[in-house]
């Protein structure tokens, strides 16, 4: 585990809730408005 990168469960749960607000409607279950941001240049 490397402690300077987030944890590779960190960033798929991320990518999950960034997803979520992508890929259904409202309403949603929970608006996570950082989670693109944690995931940096792999959110796209």
């Amino acid at each position: 585990m490397n402690n300077e990168e987030p944890s590779q469960t960190a960033l798929l749960a991320a990518a999950g809730r960034a997803a979520h607000l992508v890929v259904d409607q409202k309403p949603f279950l929970f608006e996570d408005t950082v989670a693109c941001a944690l995931l940096g240049d792999a959110a796209e």
